[in-house]
Order: C-alpha cells, then structure tokens, then sequence
C-alpha cells in the first residue's frame, strides 16, 4: 500500500522507496508482511551513511556481538520470510561482514508459538493466550 512520504507529523526522513511514485512511500512497517519487497542492501547503505553522520553507532561495534532471531511457527504478525531479510541485513555487519557470521547469528523457527520475545520470566504460554 503506498502512503504520502510527508505528511503534516512527518519530518519526511521516511524511508526512501525506490520505483514509487514521486512523494510516495510503502506503508510504514511493510518489512514484516512484505518481506519480498525489502532490499537488504539498501537498508545496509542507509545504515552505513547514518552511522557516518553520526546518528548511530559505528556499525563495526557488532562484529563481534551474538544474535537472536525467533519466530514461532504461529505468529501471525509476520509474513515468512521476514527473518530471512533481517539476516540477511545482519550478515552485513556480524562476523566478517561479508557473509560469514561466523555462528553469531542463531534463528530459531520451529517452536509453536505466537509472535513472541522469549523471555525467563512473563508473557503468555507458548501456543497461545
């Protein structure tokens, strides 16, 4: 669904949408149910060039850093296939930066629950409310 990029609220810093129509954006949060439509590279550039500016950490601080991806297989908030971009993205920055994670990337698939973050202590048994 394509939305105005500015809008009255907006600072127009949406993210930019390559083929739109002029002033024109995917809809907010569109990763999660559109996944066929994001492109990692182009969230790794903007990534790169925030970082340059300032506006967030050095992305070489990740390197090094473990990450954890669960879905369970009954969440319905998001789209298959939305983890496997958000890895993708993350291959950029963890491990070697070109790939290899070097095992700091696990993702977890194949538990039966609803969209979830995996806590000790809280939240709804797995499976349901």
């Amino acid at each position: 669904t394509l939305v105005p990029a500015c809008n009255s609220m907006s600072n127009c810093s949406v993210p930019i949408c390559q083929g739109c129509p002029n002033n024109m954006t995917i809809e907010y949060d569109h990763c999660k149910w559109a996944s066929d439509r994001v492109v990692p590279e182009l969230l790794l550039e903007r990534t790169q060039q925030d970082a340059k500016k300032g506006f967030i950490d050095d992305v070489t601080n990740m390197r090094m850093h473990p990450v954890y991806i669960y879905r369970g297989t009954r969440d319905g908030c998001y789209k298959v296939g939305a983890e496997e971009r958000l890895i993708e993205y993350y291959r950029y920055f963890v491990g070697d930066g070109g790939g290899n994670d070097g095992g700091l990337i696990a993702y977890e698939a194949s538990i039966p629950s609803l969209h979830a973050q995996p806590t000790i202590h809280g939240g709804s048994p797995c499976g349901g409310p």
